[in-house]
């Protein structure tokens, strides 16, 4: 009985160690588990750190590369006195012939033609009429009928035509007030309208202004383009150019005492004078210099 007693503790005994060193091992194993996640962890913030700064240093050189291109001013050209004096001229002159019905590339994109004429048209085929005129930019003149305030939808003005109860009508865009108020029954006037078709028997014009104004924004916008080609920013326009083109041969064939440098003074006979000599050749020659000023090799 004693030897069976002695026997169980000793076997409890074993046991017993079994469970600590069994326990000892799992803890060593989840230590290492841990220190092996902890590492993996360190590991990957150090790679993600790494990846950022690489990031970093990337967008770092990208600013400085797009510094240095902005930093590469491109070649500009800033006309003389002289040929600005010349270029104004040559534009100035653009809108008075206009104006006075003389022949001018502002008229180029236009149809020219009467408030009686676009009438007759409709009457004798209103699908031909159409075809012509409407939608299309129109330059048109015709004596006024009446003047009317338009009852808050803007005012409008009836031109003479051959039916006195449906003259044709005009609207305008962004009226100019002060000009319309001036205006009197009987006067001629010339404007620029896009045709807007027939509205039971009677010819319509809308989004009208008048001639002088037409004239005055082409020019400003040519200018623009003019000097926008001069900061070297890529324009097409082959009108501008030209003029720009002219205006630097002149100035520079004309005489130093030449009336086009004085201000208010037509000297257009002094350029008459000179115009057979700017031929195609020589508008060329402008040209490529110009351009090689511009840095400009692929026009």
């Amino acid at each position: 009985m004693d030897g069976l007693k002695k026997f169980l503790n000793v076997i409890s005994k074993l046991v017993f160690i079994g469970l600590i060193i069994t326990m000892v091992r799992c803890s060593t194993d989840n230590g290492s588990t841990a220190n092996d996640e902890s590492n993996k962890e360190k590991a990957a913030t150090t790679k993600n750190n790494t990846s950022v700064d690489e990031k970093d240093n990337t967008i770092s050189n990208n600013s400085n590369n797009l510094s240095k291109i902005k930093d590469i001013k491109k070649p500009k050209i800033t006309l003389s006195e002289k040929e600005k004096k010349i270029l104004d001229f040559i534009l100035q002159e653009k809108i008075n012939s206009f104006n006075s019905g003389r022949n001018s590339s502002l008229k180029n994109k236009l149809i020219l033609t009467s408030s009686t004429d676009v009438e007759l048209s409709y009457q004798e085929n209103g699908v031909a009429a159409d075809k012509k005129y409407k939608h299309n930019l129109l330059y048109i003149t015709g004596q006024v009928a009446s003047i009317n305030s338009g009852s808050g939808q803007g005012p409008f003005l009836e031109l003479y035509g051959y039916n006195e109860y449906s003259y044709p009508q005009l609207t305008f865009y962004e009226p100019n007030l002060d000009k319309i108020s001036q205006i009197n029954k009987g006067d001629y006037v010339h404007l620029v309208c896009i045709g807007a078709g027939e509205i039971i028997g009677r010819v319509i014009f809308k989004h009208c202004v008048f001639s002088e104004d037409y004239a005055n924004n082409m020019i400003s916008a040519e200018k623009q383009l003019i000097q926008r080609f001069l900061d070297n920013v890529q324009t097409n326009n082959s009108e501008a150019i030209e003029d720009l083109k002219s205006a630097i041969f002149y100035a520079k064939n004309l005489p130093a005492d030449s009336t086009c440098y004085t201000d208010n003074i037509d000297c257009s006979s002094e350029i008459l004078q000179l115009s057979d000599q700017f031929n195609n050749k020589v508008s060329l020659k402008i040209e490529g210099e110009l351009r090689k000023k511009l840095g400009q090799t692929d026009y």
